[in-house]
């Protein structure tokens, strides 16, 4: 009954309730979750319980800079969910390294790489900052 809970719930939520719960029995509750959940709930379980990364969507839509953009906008298209205001370019190490919006690849070149789109300035916050202490943060205001 716990699993098909926590199967109905997003990543943050499910590392959130899963801190509450003796290591045994979490580890069985993850072994029990599909792999790509569990490797998620993992790496948010790693973080401290008051910081921003506890807290972070894992499920948002990547890309490596030479993706072309017709590769991306189909996996626009095909992604079940809401696909978010940013797509995050990443390198190899899925370090983030530039923020295209979805919508501007509707006006590029099929054939061009998404590294070559209009990149859009989001800040970027420390893993380990506590919440109370990103709530005003200056970049908010820019995006």
């Amino acid at each position: 009954a716990v699993v098909r809970l926590l199967r109905r719930l997003n990543t943050p939520a499910i590392a959130a309730l899963l801190r509450h719960l003796p290591e045994e029995r979490r580890t069985r509750l993850l072994d029990e979750l599909p792999a790509a959940t569990a490797v998620a709930s993992r790496m948010l379980l790693r973080y401290p319980e008051d910081s921003i990364a506890a807290l972070a969507d894992t499920e948002v839509l990547t890309a490596r800079p030479g993706d072309a953009v017709r590769e991306v906008l189909a996996r626009l298209k095909a992604a079940s969910d809401d696909v978010g205001d940013f797509l995050y370019i990443v390198d190899e190490e899925r370090r983030l390294r530039a923020t295209v919006r979805p919508a501007s690849l509707l006006h590029a070149s099929p054939s061009m790489s998404v590294a070559a789109v209009e990149v859009v300035d989001v800040p970027a916050l420390p893993a380990q900052a506590a919440p109370r202490t990103v709530r005003d943060h200056a970049g908010w205001t820019r995006v």
